[in-house]
């Protein structure tokens, strides 16, 4: 008989051995008494974890970087296109964007507490004079009332945002629009910072009346 194969029953319990060194331990146990029981004894206790233990559920935007880092691409990289159509940009110029915004010094501080890096958008957002680019909003951040001189676009990346007067929560893919003339405030959620693309017609008042600029 060979050697016993005790060291391995833990793994094995696991579902932690596949292929060849699965089938040789499973064969050991097939004849050997000794083994077995401690076999056993193994998945009994694993079986009575899995029955307490709660599966955690992670959020969806920890699901979309691991998806993007398998497919190597950046932790955005995901939303090459729909950035690209955003902006009305090709797909390589939304790519490098997505690319920057892990580089520290890609981002430009803002004296409202944001992070920006401007881009210039495509021709008909530009021919209409638009500010566009990423905008950085801190997790926990509290975005005052402000009003829309023009129109504003984003569309969300990472984290996710609660709007004030509505209760509305905007997370990863979303895309808001506020119509000139328009007013809220919103609450940047805790989990994490808040990324998101934005096309601004004609900036904003914050706080209303009095008009700010992210040049």
């Amino acid at each position: 008989m060979s050697e016993h194969v005790l060291d391995e029953l833990p793994e094995l319990a696991l579902g932690a051995l596949t292929g060849a060194d699965c089938a040789r331990v499973e064969q050991h146990l097939a004849h050997c008494p000794t083994c077995a029981r401690e076999a056993a004894a193994w998945q009994e206790t694993t079986g009575a974890l899995a029955s307490v233990l709660t599966p955690a559920t992670s959020p969806p935007w920890v699901r979309a970087r691991l998806l993007a880092a398998a497919e190597g691409k950046g932790r955005l990289g995901s939303f090459g296109e729909a950035l690209a159509r955003f902006f009305e940009i090709s797909v390589d110029k939304a790519r490098g964007l997505l690319d920057a915004v892990d580089s520290p010094e890609a981002w430009e501080p803002n004296p409202a507490g944001i992070g920006l890096i401007h881009l210039a958008p495509g021709v008909r957002w530009a021919a209409m004079g638009a500010d566009a680019g990423l905008v950085l909003f801190p997790a926990g951040m509290n975005w005052p009332l402000h009003r829309h001189i023009g129109e504003e676009r984003h569309l969300f990346l990472e984290g996710a945002i609660r709007i004030d007067q509505t209760g509305q929560i905007l997370r990863a893919g979303d895309e808001l629009v506020s119509a000139a003339g328009t007013e809220h405030s919103f609450l940047v959620l805790p989990e994490c910072d808040c990324v998101a693309a934005v096309i601004l017609e004609a900036g904003i008042e914050l706080p209303p009346g009095h008009p700010v600029t992210f040049d």
